[in-house]
């Protein structure tokens, strides 16, 4: 639990959840308190799952189902109780994560096309970049920016390797070579 909390309120939120998730005497304590919603926990090997969880989390009938639930438990879970700081952060990086929530979306099942990936992978890095802006001052928020541009920015550039991406966006009939002119510098697109 120690390990979780480093990470600051994502942390705290996901050793509040695996509590009340550890027994079912609590997991129903938590539903009389919340009115029957459940939490949704993180997973490593979910698409989005930080997203879900905060998601839920910030909720109102939620957040005061946690915050009530965390107040009645005690000290088994008193280093985890979240702060009006802690929410406002979860709030933030709820809003920063929705981008990539969005753009899995648009990029998933049968209707996915490869000609979706740059623009896709070029809107993120647009947020990022916004992202950084807005919060530099964010101990919690900006080192994650700069990780995740950095993650980004070496699998946009393996887009390099194969002509693929950039002859499926030229071959889409209603786009051709416009995005590309309109969103690219002209050295790039030599």
């Amino acid at each position: 639990m120690e390990n979780w909390r480093r990470k600051g309120p994502l942390g705290k939120l996901h050793n509040i959840v695996v509590y009340i998730q550890r027994s079912p005497q609590r997991i129903a304590a938590f539903l009389k308190l919340s009115s029957g919603k459940r939490l949704v926990r993180d997973n490593k090997t979910r698409w989005n799952s930080w997203f879900a969880i905060i998601d839920c989390a910030i909720q109102e009938r939620i957040h005061l189902a946690i915050d009530l639930f965390c107040h009645q438990t005690g000290k088994d879970i008193e280093a985890d109780w979240l702060s009006h700081e802690d929410w406002v952060v979860l709030t933030n990086i709820h809003h920063f994560l929705k981008f990539f929530h969005q753009a899995t979306l648009a990029t998933e099942g049968q209707r996915a096309t490869i000609e979706r990936i740059i623009s896709t992978m070029e809107f993120l890095l647009e947020q990022l970049e916004l992202g950084k802006l807005e919060y530099t001052n964010d101990s919690h928020i900006s080192p994650c920016i700069n990780s995740a541009w950095s993650k980004l920015d070496k699998y946009y550039s393996l887009t390099e390797r194969s002509p693929a991406y950039i002859a499926a966006m030229v071959l889409v009939p209603f786009q051709k070579w416009t995005w590309i002119e309109d969103n690219w510098e002209s050295t790039w697109i030599v």
